[in-house]
């Protein structure tokens, strides 16, 4: 199922799992049209009216288009929502196998005034992977922020310490940690940071440009703009967190939870009241891996987990959230950090401070550095 971000920027699939047969376009459109629920219940928006029904009550398909008309409830809504609303059925639907395009109608109108006829690319824009353009890997090497990964990256200038780096979405903001103290600042002027919190081990910004921290207690805290850090809400309590995350649609967090149990990969909703953060439900996403130390997400369907497999050594899996898979991709000795991004090769830093990216099937190491960021 496609749904919409809290700004509706970008669409966000919530997993159901059905047989693919001739009821399965009727049956995913049926679970669509109630809205979201399960843990991402209250992080995610749709376009959808509240009670809007097919009518008739079956989604028939032939020759791979799905054809779907929704009761006048549908038109009664702005051409931006129509637009919207289209988005999610189309993309919901072509996730079938047996579906290529879908017919969208409401009470046998069309809910567009340019065609009937969808299909993924007619929204490009609400892509929950959009390509990463200018989004390349940072580090800092030689007590100084670079980028790019060739063999002479770009200097953005001094930064004596930092264990731990995080870029913004828009490419302005950076925050690092240095000795626990977490810091931000311009990407121009790494050097002129503002302290913000103490006792941090990780960053990472959402979609929203917020700062989220991680201290050693294993409590999150979240900076919007120019306020304060404060406290997320629902971080259980038997929970501690070690690093975190965000999705690209910026609805959902990726979490490393320790526990007397280990640590595990679980996926919450983020709920945003106000100026209040809170965590929704978490799922556990991994049952494969023995431990996990760091998460990152490759796309809006894969994560990244550094993790071992009984008494191996760690390493990365990439865990497709669709099918619960995991599948070993290697990677050096001494794992201590993990990034990746959309479109982008990901990278690994190790312990003994050498930045590894995997080209294809191979890792290659690059260059020697203290810490690792893709933008968010």
């Amino acid at each position: 199922l496609y749904f919409l971000n809290p700004t509706y920027t970008s669409l966000v699939p919530d997993f159901v799992w059905l047989a693919n047969n001739d009821t399965a376009a009727t049956a995913v459109t049926q679970l669509l049209l109630r809205g979201p629920d399960g843990y991402l219940k209250n992080a995610l928006q749709t376009a959808i009216p509240t009670g809007t029904k097919i009518a008739p009550s079956a989604v028939t398909v032939a020759g791979g288009e799905a054809s779907v008309n929704l009761d006048a409830r549908a038109l009664k809504v702005t051409d931006a929502q129509r637009t919207a609303m289209a988005a999610q059925i189309t993309w919901t639907l072509t996730a079938l196998s047996r579906v290529n395009s879908v017919r969208v109608t409401a009470a046998n109108q069309a809910i567009s005034t340019e065609k009937f006829v969808f299909s993924r690319n007619d929204f490009s824009a609400l892509s929950p992977d959009q390509l990463a353009i200018a989004r390349p890997l940072f580090s800092v090497s030689g007590s100084r922020l670079v980028r790019g990964v060739t063999a002479k990256p770009d200097d953005l200038g001094q930064l004596a310490s930092a264990q731990v780096i995080a870029l913004s979405r828009d490419g302005s903001q950076f925050a690092f940690v240095t000795s626990g103290d977490a810091y931000i600042a311009p990407v121009t002027a790494p050097a002129a940071g503002t302290r913000l919190l103490g006792g941090v081990v990780d960053v990472d910004f959402d979609a929203s440009n917020r700062l989220w921290m991680v201290t050693a207690n294993g409590r999150l805290w979240v900076r919007d703009g120019v306020r304060p850090p404060q406290k997320v809400l629902s971080v259980p309590q038997d929970q501690r967190v070690v690093a975190i995350s965000h999705s690209p649609d910026g609805a959902r967090v990726a979490i490393v939870f320790a526990s007397d149990d280990g640590q595990s990969v679980r996926i919450c909703g983020v709920v945003t009241t106000g100026t209040s953060v809170a965590l929704g439900p978490a799922i556990r996403v991994e049952q494969s891996l023995s431990g996990a130390l760091d998460v990152a997400w490759l796309d809006s369907l894969q994560l990244l987990i550094v993790g071992q497999l009984g008494v191996e050594q760690p390493s990365v899996f990439r865990l497709n959230l669709q099918a619960f898979q995991t599948t070993p991709l290697g990677g050096p000795a001494g794992i201590a950090q993990l990034s990746a991004v959309y479109g982008q090769p990901p990278a690994v830093l190790t312990n003994q401070g050498m930045v590894w990216i995997l080209q294809g099937t191979q890792w290659q190491s690059l260059r020697e550095a203290s810490a690792i960021a893709y933008a968010a």
